[in-house]
C-alpha cells in the first residue's frame, strides 16, 4: 500500500503534475484506485466511490487548484502564494485552535506549480492528524 510519507517524497520530487502521482494520492488517503475507464471512455486511473460499487475518475489533484483545495483537511485554513520572480509556489495548512488565530500547521516550502504546493501542505497535514490520532 502507499503510504503519506512515500507520497509526500514523490511529489516534493516532482517538476510537474501527473495522473500516476494523483492516483497514489488517492491511495495513500485510503481509496481503492486501479486502471480504468473514465466517463469520457479512455483508460485512466479510476477510484470506487463511496461503498455503493461505482467508480469515479481520480481527482487532478497535482494539476487542479480546485482538486487540490479538497485535499485540506477539514476544519482547517490554507495559504498559497506565488513568487513570479523566482516561479515558485507555495501553501500553507493553518491550523485554529480554542478559538485563537490561525497558526501555520505544516507548509510546502517552494514548488513548481500552486496544486503540486497544496498537496504536499496537505498530505503533511494528513500524516500529522493521522500521528495525533495514534498517539
Amino acid at each position: 500500500m502507499t503510504t503519506l510519507p512515500s507520497v509526500i517524497a514523490l511529489l516534493e520530487k516532482a517538476t510537474e503534475g501527473s495522473r500516476e502521482l494523483d492516483a497514489k494520492i488517492a491511495e495513500a488517503l485510503g481509496r481503492a484506485v486501479w486502471r480504468g475507464t473514465n466517463e469520457d471512455g479512455d483508460d485512466d486511473w479510476v477510484e470506487q466511490y463511496g461503498d455503493s460499487g461505482w467508480h469515479q475518475t481520480v481527482p487532478s489533484y497535482t494539476r487542479s487548484l480546485d482538486a487540490a483545495l479538497t485535499l485540506v483537511p477539514g476544519g482547517c485554513g490554507f495559504r498559497i502564494q506565488r513568487n513570479l520572480d523566482l516561479k515558485a509556489h507555495w501553501a500553507e495548512i493553518q491550523r485554529f485552535e480554542n478559538g485563537k488565530a490561525p497558526t501555520v500547521w505544516v507548509d510546502s516550502g517552494n514548488r513548481p506549480s500552486l496544486p503540486l504546493a497544496l498537496c504536499i501542505a496537505s498530505l503533511k497535514a494528513h500524516a500529522a492528524l493521522r500521528k495525533e490520532k495514534a498517539e
